[in-house]
């Protein structure tokens, strides 16, 4: 649980989930227009994903501008193992 955090479309970031414990800032995406991430949604900074270029994938939007140095912290973090 020490690589997750919170990621959503809202204004505001939702509540954690019964018992769950979570020590990062939540990241908030502008949405393309109609999409939306559940409340429930999580990102894991210690896990890397190639996505192909063959592989269909649904823009959801764009993580916020001011949002953007946290990704990079919190998986450089999870990837030192710190």
């Amino acid at each position: 649980m020490s690589d997750h955090g919170v990621i959503h479309t809202t204004a505001s970031a939702p509540n954690l989930l019964p018992g769950e414990v979570l020590t990062k800032f939540s990241i908030q995406v502008q949405t393309t227009e109609g999409e939306f991430l559940e409340p429930e949604s999580r990102v894991n900074y210690g896990k890397a994903y190639a996505v192909e270029h063959t592989v269909k994938v649904l823009d959801i939007g764009m993580v916020l501008e001011n949002h953007r140095y946290l990704i990079q912290q919190y998986f450089d973090s999870a990837m030192r193992g710190v």
